[in-house]
C-alpha cells in the first residue's frame, strides 16, 4: 500500500523508504531504539517534528548511549550502536545474535556467573540493572521470531 507503519522514534531507515523491502533487521533496529531509550531515557534521534527525526535518521549515526550515560558498559553500547546502524547489512542478522550478545548482561540469565558479571559490569547501579532486566524480557519475547 506504500503506507509507513510504525512509530517514528523506532522506525528503521529502510522502513521509512520502502515498507515492502524490509526484513527482520528492521525489527532489530526498532529493538535497538527501544533499548537505547530504556537505558538513556531519550530516543536516539531527536527532532522537533517527524520530518526532522526522519532526516536525522537518514543522515546521521545514532549517538552512543555512553554519550548520555558515562557509566554505561561499552559492550552493550557497541551492541546497541550496531542494532541502530543506518545500513541493515551492518546490523545483527537475527534476534538470536542480539540475544547472544546481550544475554550475559541480563538478570535472570541461565548462568549464575553471568548474573554476577552483569551486576559487576553495572557497578551496582540499580536503575541501569533494572533497565537491562526489562530489556532482557524484550529480547526474550523477540528471539522466537528470529
Amino acid at each position: 500500500t506504500g503506507q509507513v507503519l510504525g512509530t517514528i522514534d523506532y522506525l528503521s531507515p529502510e522502513q521509512a523508504q520502502d515498507t515492502k523491502g524490509v526484513d527482520i533487521r528492521a525489527d532489530i533496529f526498532s529493538l535497538g531504539a527501544t533499548l537505547f531509550q530504556c537505558v538513556t531515557g531519550q530516543v536516539p534521534y531527536q527532532g522537533r517534528n517527524p520530518m526532522e527525526k526522519l532526516m536525522a535518521r537518514a543522515t546521521k549515526d545514532a549517538p552512543l548511549a555512553s554519550s548520555i550515560r558515562s557509566d554505561f558498559p561499552s559492550e552493550i553500547d557497541a551492541a546497541i550502536a550496531r542494532m541502530l546502524s543506518r545500513s541493515a547489512d551492518d546490523r545483527y542478522a537475527t534476534p538470536a545474535e542480539v540475544a547472544d550478545v546481550l544475554g550475559p548482561f541480563c538478570l535472570g540469565s541461565e548462568s549464575a556467573s553471568q548474573v554476577s558479571s552483569s551486576t559487576k559490569k553495572c557497578d551496582g547501579n540499580s536503575a541501569l540493572t533494572a533497565r537491562l532486566s526489562i530489556s532482557s524480557h524484550v529480547v526474550r519475547i523477540f528471539v522466537p521470531y528470529g
